[in-house]
C-alpha cells in the first residue's frame, strides 16, 4: 500500500513540479541583484572569463548582490562593507573572497555609521535624513574605519579590477572620487544613483571626467564602461564581450 501511494503521489506531483520548477528554471535566467544588474553586467564578459571584482557596500554575500553570480562562476575579489555584523556571513558563504570591514571615501580615520535591522538602510549619519522616520528611530550608531578606495586596493595589492560595484546609500560619488583612476580602471562599473536627472547627474559627469560612458540603466543603477570600449560597442551589432 505505501508503494502504491508513493507511485500515485509521484504521478500527480511530478507534472506539477516539472511545470512550475524544473522547466521554468531551465528556461529562466536567475538574478541575485535587485534589478537584474548582474545579468546586464555579465553580458560584457565571455562565459568562461574569471575576473576580479571589488564590491563597495557589499551588504550581504547573496541577497541583493551584484557580485554573487560572478562569484558562483569562479570570479574572486574584495567585498567591502562598513557593517561589522556581516563579516561572518561573508566568511561563511564567500570564503574565497576577501572581506574588508571599512567605510570608503576621500577621508581617512573613523566616521559614525547608523545601522538598522534592515541593513539596506545602513548609512553614514550625515545621510540619515534619507531614511524613513519610523526606521530612523531604530538606528544603532557605531564608529567604523574609513579609507579611500585607492588605499584599500593598494594595501591588498590589487593589480587590476574587472568589475567595480558601488552601492553606498548616498556616498557613492565620494567612493568614486577616492579611487586612483590612473592606476585602476575597471572594465565595467555599476553605481547606485538616485538623482532625478540621472543622465546628467554628478556621478555621470564625474565618470565622464575620468573617461567612462553611461551604457545601461537599471532602475536606480547606472552601468559604465570605458569610452573607447563604448565607441566600439556603438559600431558593432548586438552585444560584444569586453573580456
Amino acid at each position: 500500500m505505501p508503494s502504491l501511494l508513493k507511485r500515485a503521489l509521484r504521478k500527480i506531483l511530478t507534472p506539477l513540479i516539472w511545470d512550475y520548477t524544473s522547466a521554468e528554471l531551465q528556461c529562466s535566467r536567475p538574478t541575485f541583484s535587485q534589478f537584474g544588474e548582474d545579468i546586464l553586467c555579465g553580458f560584457f564578459f565571455s562565459r568562461n572569463f574569471k575576473g576580479y571584482y571589488v564590491d563597495v557596500g557589499a551588504f550581504h554575500p547573496m541577497l541583493l548582490s551584484n557580485t554573487y553570480d560572478f562569484y558562483r562562476k569562479g570570479w574572486r575579489g574584495l567585498s567591502i562593507d562598513a557593517n561589522p555584523d556581516v563579516a561572518e556571513l561573508f566568511t561563511r558563504f564567500r570564503p574565497n573572497d576577501t572581506f574588508i570591514h571599512s567605510a570608503v571615501g576621500k577621508e581617512k580615520g573613523h566616521i559614525e555609521m547608523a545601522l538598522f535591522a534592515d541593513g539596506a538602510f545602513n548609512c553614514s549619519t550625515d545621510q540619515m535624513a534619507n531614511v524613513p522616520e519610523d526606521i530612523r528611530r531604530t538606528a544603532r550608531l557605531v564608529k567604523v574605519p574609513i579609507n579611500s578606495l585607492a588605499t584599500i586596493l593598494a594595501e591588498k595589492n590589487v593589480r587590476a579590477v574587472d568589475f567595480l560595484n558601488v552601492d553606498c546609500e548616498g556616498n557613492d560619488l565620494n567612493v568614486l572620487q577616492s579611487n586612483d583612476w590612473s592606476r585602476w580602471r575597471p572594465k565595467v562599473i555599476c553605481v547606485e544613483d538616485h538623482a532625478d536627472d540621472w543622465q546628467q547627474s554628478e556621478i555621470v559627469n564625474f565618470m565622464k571626467s575620468v573617461g567612462y560612458s553611461l551604457k545601461y540603466r537599471a532602475v536606480f543603477t547606472s552601468i559604465f564602461i570605458p569610452e573607447e570600449i563604448a565607441k566600439a560597442h556603438a559600431t558593432s551589432r548586438g552585444l560584444m564581450a569586453i573580456a
